[in-house]
């Protein structure tokens, strides 16, 4: 399997738990009790104790949104690191090794034909044909032969999970990180939100009551 796709898959399943957490934001903040002793919520009231706790719990969620984000950020430069680190590993399983300038010079100068009858001829040779394969499938690439790299993949397969790591290493994202987190994360509850939810729930339980 394509060490890259494993990576992507690794760290975007790591930032789909952060934005899971983030979604849990509002309901956490609610399990939050505000620091005031029991004198000092019957001097405020309780309009005014639930206004202050609800504006400590926004606090909160607000907080611990920018540290959810900081880590989403951190692991997208995390996975950026690790998969230039595999395209270069994949890139040097594709170079051809201990091949002359004559034979790189005669191969720039072949069409997508010869390059795949080139390759062909080579099947037969074992190690010496499979430098000649990555040497055709150099170029193939440096020209965008795509018949003859397809062809290349098909007389050695054993190139292809190395092909697909430098295919996915060029594909950018559309939107860095920060810009990614903002869009899909959830807002963290604001205090009139919390008021707002926590009212509804006390009405809820005075009906219960009744």
């Amino acid at each position: 399997m394509s060490r890259i796709l494993e990576l992507k898959q690794e760290y975007g399943d790591q930032q789909a738990r952060i934005l899971n957490e983030v979604a849990t934001l509002g309901y956490r903040a609610k399990q939050i009790e505000t620091n005031l002793d029991t004198g000092t919520q019957k001097q405020l009231g309780n309009a005014d104790t639930m206004r202050l706790r609800a504006a400590e719990q926004a606090a909160w969620a607000e907080e611990r949104r920018e540290e959810l984000k900081a880590e989403y950020v951190r692991l997208d430069a995390e996975r950026t690191a690790a998969v230039e680190e595999a395209r270069i590993a994949a890139e040097a399983e594709l170079a051809p090794e201990s091949v002359s300038a004559e034979s790189v010079l005669l191969a720039s100068k072949m069409s997508e034909q010869e390059l795949i009858d080139a390759m062909d001829a080579a099947r037969a040779l074992g190690e010496v044909g499979t430098e000649t394969v990555k040497l055709a499938l150099s170029m193939a690439r440096n020209k965008d032969y795509d018949v003859a790299i397809a062809h290349a993949i098909e007389i050695v397969p054993e190139l292809e999970d190395a092909l697909v790591d430098v295919q996915l290493a060029s594909q950018e994202p559309d939107l860095g990180p920060e810009d990614s987190f903002e869009l899909l994360a959830d807002q963290s509850p604001t205090k009139e939100a919390i008021l707002s939810t926590s009212q509804s729930d006390q009405n809820i339980y005075d009906r219960m009551r009744q």
